[in-house]
């Protein structure tokens, strides 16, 4: 596994979800409807991860999709866990509890591994 380009596709992915959720939050239309947040940032995260698998595998790196997806996955929460929870979250008088406990990060979640596994397995075919 190449771990600094995991490291750096990570990042990446971190960077455009918190742009997208950014962007969703403060959309006119959606802003106030957040089973509409979540259904675009749902689709949103098949992007990301098909971008971000596409961007490991160039190397040619014969790693599971299933490993390199979680550690975009842990590289996401661990930066959420450092900026997104004391900048934002805990101001709103939400705990990491409340963050990492929601049903609909785990969708979101396993979304993210999933996507990147099966990228690796139907780029083999």
């Amino acid at each position: 596994m190449k771990i600094r380009r995991a490291l750096w596709v990570g990042i990446l992915l971190w960077i455009l979800i918190f742009v997208e959720w950014s962007i969703l939050i403060f959309l006119p239309v959606i802003k106030d409807s957040l089973t509409s947040q979540w259904a675009i940032h749902y689709v949103m995260i098949v992007v990301w991860a098909l971008l971000g698998a596409h961007l490991y595998y160039k190397s040619k790196d014969k790693t599971s999709g299933f490993a390199v997806g979680a550690i975009f996955l842990l590289v996401g929460v661990i930066l959420d866990m450092i900026i997104t929870m004391p900048l934002f979250i805990i101001p709103q008088g939400r705990t990491y509890l409340d963050f990492f406990l929601d049903w609909q990060m785990w969708i979101g979640y396993i979304e993210l591994i999933a996507v990147v596994g099966f990228y690796k397995i139907f780029k083999k075919i």
